[in-house]
């Protein structure tokens, strides 16, 4: 297969998502069998991730902590399996949007322009930086909660000589089925293969999550210098030149369009699952949340809260970014208004009239195409949540 790369170079602002989604074979501007291996690769290993704990599961192993801990590995490690899956799926279409921003960065923009990009690009960087440290401080907590045994072998009095382990080994995900009795080269070669996989799960999850709004912001860029273009645009004396500049905008107009349904249509699905998925683990935590305050244990209620603030800001991350795209497409309809329409010739001005009929269609992201992805939509959830813990509490407390 042959890669699909733009005519020029990668712009340093796109450099980040390319180190972010290579990994996964993700990257939309690579297509080649290097990313179709490291698809393979990490679709393997959430696979064995979920055959994992799921067998922990259906063994009941653990207290109620441990199982239900179980129970999120196995659905976000299916989730992250869906995310890379349906990206890799509409790559295609992902790298129309990624030369376009491309092109964007590398032609010669008017200063205030160029800081447009900048300032929304550096909202996507600030998610990154926010996700590597949550991540690193995740995974070097489970790390000191599990950290590698490596207790005697003591030769018991049964006739085949055979050894029972004196201690209990502790894997890095601390399930318990897979122990047996492995040696310890088998016991290390295990524990790194569940390292291996949370750093895979969490790249798929909070990876794809920051492809999407780093793709989001920098489309909302474009739409803002679109219309700070059409709004500051001044009547030129030849008229072949005024048609030529309006022309340029409605198919501008038209190219943003297109991205921004692009969008849509690539991560509706994948939005309704993480949606479906952090509501339930928001349930979940809330349970765990009362029992551990009830048990007055605080080290377990304050490490549950944090992570239901984590899926709240996966939800609020995705709300904010369809929130602000729905706004910067519906100003293209107040440019237009704004536009010297009225001195144009009949046929300029009607075409400026077709543009402002088209911007009055609002652009929604949806989950699924069910629910509207915007900050209305997330207050509405924040609500719901503490209704929902109210109740429970009574419910417990009686």
């Amino acid at each position: 297969m042959e890669s699909v790369m733009p005519t020029k170079k990668l712009s340093n602002q796109l450099k980040y998502i390319e180190r972010v989604t290579w990994p996964m074979g993700c990257w939309p501007l690579e297509n080649d069998m290097i990313s179709v291996f490291l698809t393979f690769l990490f679709v393997i290993i959430q696979v064995s991730l979920v055959a994992t704990v799921s067998i922990e599961i259906s063994l009941g192993y653990g207290n109620l902590d441990e199982k239900i801990r179980n129970i999120d590995l196995q659905k976000f490690g299916t989730l992250a399996l869906i995310k890379v899956l349906i990206v890799r799926f509409y790559h295609r279409n992902l790298a129309f949007i990624i030369v376009s921003v491309n092109e964007d960065w590398l032609s010669s923009m008017k200063t205030k322009y160029l800081g447009i990009m900048k300032g929304y690009a550096s909202r996507g960087n600030t998610v990154l930086y926010a996700y590597a440290i949550i991540d690193t401080l995740q995974l070097s907590m489970l790390f000191l909660i599990n950290f590698p045994t490596f207790p005697k072998n003591v030769k018991n009095n049964s006739t085949n000589n055979s050894y029972d382990i004196s201690e209990e080994r502790v894997l890095f995900l601390g399930t318990k089925s897979l122990l047996g009795d492995y040696s310890t080269t088998s016991y290390l070669l295990i524990y790194i293969l569940q390292i291996v996989q949370c750093f895979s799960t969490s790249f798929g999850n909070f990876g794809i999550d920051f492809f999407f709004f780093s793709l989001a912001m920098q489309i909302c860029g474009q739409l803002e210098i679109l219309f700070h273009d059409m709004s500051d645009f001044n009547l030129k004396s030849n008229l072949k030149a005024t048609k030529y500049i309006i022309v340029s905008f409605i198919k501008r107009h038209q190219h943003l369009l297109k991205e921004v349904e692009i969008l849509e249509t690539t991560f509706n699905l994948i939005i309704l699952t993480q949606l479906a998925v952090n509501i339930s683990g928001i349930c979940t935590y809330g349970i765990q949340v009362i029992i551990a305050m009830q048990n007055s244990n605080t080290f377990s209620a304050v490490m549950t809260l944090l992570c239901t603030l984590l899926l709240m800001s996966q939800l609020l991350l995705y709300c904010y970014a369809g929130d602000l795209l729905s706004s910067k497409v519906s100003m293209i309809k107040i440019s237009s208004y704004q536009f010297p329409w009225y001195d144009v010739p009949c046929n300029l001005a009607m075409d400026m009239c077709f543009v402002m009929a088209r911007a009055g269609y609002p652009f929604r992201l949806t989950a699924g195409k069910f629910m509207t992805m915007n900050m209305d939509s997330f207050t509405k959830i924040v609500k719901v949540t503490f209704s929902y813990f109210s109740v429970l509490r009574l419910m417990l407390n009686n």
